[in-house]
This record gives C-alpha cells, sequence and structure tokens, in this order.
C-alpha cells in the first residue's frame, strides 16, 4: 500500500473524524508528552501529529523556539512515512535519505534526525505519530526508542479518552434529538431495549399511560398499564402486547388495543410495531406506535346501532 493509499483510507480517515481532535484545541496530556519526550531524549522538538487527508496537524509540540504551525501540506509532512508500515521509525541523518528529498525543511538541514512512532485510534488504525528532531544527527540506539514508544502509549490513551468524549458527546446530540423529534410527534411511541426493558415513552404515550416508563418484565405491561382486547375487558396476554410482538420479530399493523389507564376514560388505538435491527440482522429492541380510534369507534357503535334501530 502506498502513502497516499494508507492516508486516504476511508476507514482510517472515519477512525481520524471520530477522535475529534482535528477541530479540538490542545489537549493537557499531549503537551505533557511531547514536553518529557524533549527532556528524556534531549532532542530539539517533539510532535504530536496527525495525517488527514490532505495535511498534516500538530495536536501539540514542545522544545520549538515557536510553536509550528496548526497544519502544513501532506507534501512537507515526515510523519506520513510511519503509516505505510504502521512501525517505528528512525533516521539517523534526514539531509542524506532520499526519502526526505520533497521536504523544504530538510533541504534547508534544519531537521537532520528523525525518529517517531505511530499513533493509534481506540481500533487500531494509525492516525499520526509522536515524533522528535534534533538539528544534528543522531544514532538513535534502543533505549531511546523504548523511551519514545511509552510516551506513545500515553499520547494514545489521550486520544482514546478524546474520542469517547467525543462519541459520549455526539450519542447525547442524538438522543437529545431523538427525544424532540419523538415527543414532536401526536402519535404514542414506544420503544425497548433488546433485554426488553422500556427505555422511551415518548409525550403523548407518557400523558396516555399516566405514568412514565418503568423496567419491568414483558410479562407484566399488560396489568401495569392496562392493556386490553379490542372487546375492552380481556386483559392482552404477554405475548399479545404489541411491543412484545415486535421484540419477537414481528412485524406488523393496525393491532386493535383498549387502554385502560388508571383515572381516565378507556381510549381504543390501532397500533403499528418493529424490531429494530442493525443492517446485519442484529436485534437492538423494538418500536411500537399507535394511533387513536376512540372517536371514530364510537362513531361507528352509534351508526351501528342506528342501523340496527
Amino acid at each position: 500500500m502506498t502513502i497516499q493509499e494508507r492516508v486516504r483510507d476511508p476507514g482510517r480517515l472515519e477512525a481520524l473524524r471520530a477522535t475529534g481532535l482535528l477541530e479540538s484545541p490542545r489537549v493537557p496530556l499531549l503537551d505533557q508528552v511531547t514536553r518529557m519526550a524533549v527532556r528524556l531524549l534531549g532532542v530539539r522538538a517533539a510532535l504530536v501529529t496527525l495525517i488527514a487527508e490532505d495535511r498534516q496537524v500538530t495536536l501539540s509540540s514542545a522544545g520549538t523556539g515557536r510553536p509550528p504551525p496548526r497544519w502544513t501540506p501532506l507534501s512537507q509532512s515526515m510523519c506520513r512515512h510511519l503509516l505505510v508500515d504502521d512501525a517505528p521509525l528512525a533516521v539517523d541523518d534526514a539531509r542524506g535519505d532520499e526519502r526526505w528529498t520533497d521536504i523544504g525543511a530538510v533541504a534547508r538541514g534544519e531537521p537532520a534526525a528523525y525518529a517517531g512512532i505511530p499513533l493509534h485510534a481506540p481500533d487500531g488504525l494509525p492516525l499520526g505519530a509522536l515524533c522528535v528532531i534534533d538539528d544534528r544527527p543522531h544514532a538513535w540506539n534502543q533505549e531511546e526508542l523504548e523511551i519514545l514508544s511509552d510516551l506513545a502509549a500515553m499520547a494514545e490513551t489521550g486520544i482514546g479518552s478524546q474520542a469517547a468524549e467525543q462519541t459520549h458527546r455526539r450519542l447525547e446530540q442524538e438522543h437529545t434529538f431523538l427525544s424532540a423529534l419523538l415527543d414532536s410527534l401526536k402519535a404514542p411511541v414506544v420503544a425497548c431495549d433488546t433485554e426488553g426493558r422500556l427505555v422511551r415513552f415518548n409525550q403523548p404515550m407518557r400523558e396516555l399511560m399516566h405514568a412514565p416508563e418503568q423496567p419491568m418484565a414483558t410479562d407484566r405491561w399488560a396489568p401495569a398499564y392496562g392493556m386490553f382486547a379490542p372487546d375492552g375487558r380481556t386483559l392482552l396476554a404477554p405475548e399479545q402486547v404489541p411491543l412484545a410482538r415486535a421484540l419477537a420479530g414481528e412485524h406488523f399493523d393496525d393491532q386493535e388495543v383498549v387502554v385502560r389507564a388508571p383515572g381516565a376514560p378507556p381510549r381504543r388505538f390501532v397500533t403499528n410495531g418493529r424490531p429494530i435491527e442493525t443492517p446485519d440482522g442484529h436485534r437492538l429492541g423494538a418500536v411500537s406506535s399507535g394511533h387513536d380510534i376512540t372517536a371514530r369507534h364510537r362513531l361507528q357503535m352509534l351508526r351501528d346501532t342506528q342501523h340496527a334501530v
């Protein structure tokens, strides 16, 4: 795989974006890592970099006279070479190495020696590097590379923590969006997880049931929430409850259910249900919604009575 193919690998780029580090401010732990690298290895500079599709992004730097730019063109990145083999790289004298001939800083004789360790996402995909550079040739020994590797492990911990925080933030945003969307519907909606735990009543469902969702076994749903057959008198069996049918894998429409919530008149609904599954068939839970037909049913009963008379 060439450098270009590795850099533009869709899975790698997705893992890179998922960290949220391309747009985030500096991460304190990464600043500690680069400062320790300069102090322990006695080099001119240390950097933590990410390799994006068209640029190198510097997350942290230490030891340089002035901070390097936040990003540089990919063609001027030394760290991009680590992505191909996904392995440590040590160059005693970059000025004599043909891999660096297109990098302006090397041509000017600024970084003479380079050593870098790839940095990975939690799923193992390479994202960038922890690197150290020196302005004179440097014969890197095994102990120095081990120190650099240990510091890279610390940097990966910081990246993993940031990625987890980003994922948590994204899930919270998605949950808030979904909650607002469901609450805006007029139809009552209920969802459960794969274990049958009720995880979501939207606002119309809470108003209908006069109660919030509660963790309980599926065989308790009908008596707890007053769910009856169309005759209004026969309590639904556990396997007849719309959400239980959906959790069992059924796709159905127009099941008629009467809800007799405490302190409220009976209401009649036609319900739909679906299991919630991933594209590969893994079941995550189930969802059921209802449409209130109480008024329509009463009108039909009146018409039937008039017709009979």
